[in-house]
């Protein structure tokens, strides 16, 4: 059983009785795995490929990239995580930024 197949078994386990879940599954390879399989209390949607606009967490990263990460020289891996960490933070303290990936109106479902 591939590992997220587990790691679906253990999320929808944990979901109330009668509730019904998603994965977001983005382009990785073990997001195309054959031998992924969804619990019947959820469902595996799948982006489309080359849709990083529709990806929350891609979004993150594309503010964090750029104001923390690019054209820097860090001298030790703490210095990258210091650096991840710093825009994780300015990231989350700007609530219109959290809530503007996930309602952008060409990302919402119909």
């Amino acid at each position: 059983m591939p590992c997220l197949s587990r790691r679906l078994l253990d999320f929808s386990a944990a979901g109330a009785a009668g509730n019904y879940g998603a994965a977001i599954l983005g382009g990785a390879g073990w997001h195309g795995s054959k031998a992924l399989e969804a619990p019947e209390n959820s469902a595996l949607v799948r982006l489309p490929l080359y849709s990083p606009e529709l990806n929350p967490v891609g979004q993150v990263f594309n503010f964090i990239k750029p104001n923390y990460l690019s054209n820097r020289m860090f001298e030790t891996v703490e210095d990258i995580w210091s650096g991840i960490a710093g825009g994780w933070e300015k990231f989350m303290g700007d609530w219109g930024r959290v809530r503007s990936p996930a309602f952008r109106k060409r990302a919402m479902i119909q």
